[in-house]
Formats: structure tokens, sequence, C-alpha cells
């Protein structure tokens, strides 16, 4: 944990970017999220949902469970296994109003989310993160080894499934649970 550039966000911790001259900001909990798809900072979804303005880029992150190509984007299926993908600290819990029906997540309705948003322990950095995962059957989705979209898509045939269709499959038993 130590080094961790978001380490010292703890109950009552001083803000890092606060310092001389500058006044002592104090908050009192930071919520990160930890993307590993078309939300990450390369591609342009956050910017057309409007939603970069409430994140701020920490850096990398890995996320455990096994990232699977199921068309135009990515699901992560919780669990064992190893998805590289970048966090974010929230700024604006906002965002979500944003994200959430991005990724067919219905807080109040999770058999008819497609994802479903959950607190997750990254495997790096040592943190909590928000994270989408797949409350879908993945049928006919094809495992990502690298567990790097980045990677997959820079090596794969353009596929011509529509962007929503193959996650909206039967609900999982327990997404959260490894497989």
């Amino acid at each position: 944990m130590a080094g961790d550039a978001h380490a010292g966000h703890r109950i009552g911790a001083q803000h890092p970017r606060a310092g001389p001259g500058r006044g002592a900001v104090k908050i009192d909990i930071v919520d990160l999220l930890a993307l590993c798809g078309t939300l990450m900072s390369p591609f342009a979804a956050l910017d057309e949902l409007d939603a970069r303005r409430h994140l701020r880029l920490i850096g990398p992150c890995e996320i455990p469970g096994r990232l699977f190509d199921v068309g135009e984007w990515p699901s992560l299926l919780a669990g064992e296994g190893v998805a590289h993908g970048e966090l974010f600290e929230v700024l604006a819990a906002s965002v979500f109003e944003r994200l959430d029906p991005f990724e067919a997540y219905d807080a109040g309705d999770h058999a008819a989310s497609a994802y479903i948003r959950m607190r997750v322990r990254l495997l790096r950095p040592d943190a909590e993160a928000w994270v989408y995962v797949a409350n879908t059957l993945l049928t006919g989705a094809v495992h990502i080894p690298s567990g790097s979209w980045h990677e997959w898509i820079a090596t794969r045939a353009p596929r011509p499934d529509a962007r929503r269709d193959a996650a909206r499959r039967a609900p999982v038993e327990n997404p959260g649970r490894p497989s």
C-alpha cells in the first residue's frame, strides 16, 4: 500500500492536493472506480457520456476476474484471473447517473441488469473500488487471455456483434463469486 497514489485516502485524511499555502482540505471518504473496457481513458465513451469531468485518472490497476470479448466491448466475470484496467477517483457521485445506464445497471433491479456495480478489492493497487461485473451468461464470448482490452482489440479482427445484444443473456447466479 505504501507508495500508492491513493494510499493516504482514508476517513479524515488530508487530501493529497492539499499542502503548504493551499490549506488543508479534509475528505470523509474517497470513492474509487476501476474500469477495464470502453470506458477507459483512451476511448471516447467517457467524453460522450460527459462523465470524464467527474473522474480523475489515478493510473493502471489489476482487477480480479477474467475478461471476455462480447462484441464491441469486454465483459468482466468476477473471480479468479487478472483484468488490466484503469483506476479513477470519483470526484462526483453523480457520475454513476451517467455510467449505470451505459452499463445497463439498475440498482433497484439487479435481475434485469446486464452488469452489476459492486465494490471489489483490487489486486493492484491494494484498494477497494467500484467495478462493473457481468450479470449475464457470456455464451459465445471469447476469453481474453491477457486480461487487457487494449492488447486484445489491437490484434483481433473486428466483430459485427451489436453492442448490447451479446451481454443481454440470462442472469448469472452469484455474479460476484469466483467461477
